[in-house]
């Protein structure tokens, strides 16, 4: 069960990939906040959950600057990068995606203290 729950959810992520609509812009992001009964002003917010979205980068985060939990778990990103900024993130969960480079925009957030890279390549 549990493999079969985690290959679906995979395959949902990669066939949204190419729908323009699962790009991480500004106005899926507030469309998302919408869905999750979250704030839709983003510097309201201090978690934000983008799972299973099919995002591919991580881009158009600049406005939620009081995030302290990111949730990225299930999507094909391939490289932490363009979160250097979120300067309160605790938490950064980007488990089951296809990270192959960390990058430096870790370096930048002190307060992190939870990072989960499992099941990435």
């Amino acid at each position: 069960p549990f493999l079969y729950k985690f290959c679906t959810t995979i395959m949902s992520a990669v066939s949204k990939q190419d729908d323009p609509n699962a790009l991480m812009t500004a106005k899926r992001l507030i469309k998302i906040c919408r869905k999750k009964g979250l704030y839709e002003t983003p510097e309201y917010n201090d978690s934000l959950y983008l799972n299973y979205e099919g995002f591919k980068e991580i881009n158009n985060l600049d406005a939620y600057i009081n995030i302290k939990s990111l949730f990225l778990e299930g999507n094909v990103i391939s490289k932490i990068e363009n979160i250097s900024h979120l300067k309160n993130l605790r938490g950064l969960y980007l488990q089951s995606n296809m990270i192959k480079e960390i990058g430096k925009g870790l370096n930048k957030l002190h307060e992190l203290t939870s990072l989960d890279l499992s099941n990435n390549q």
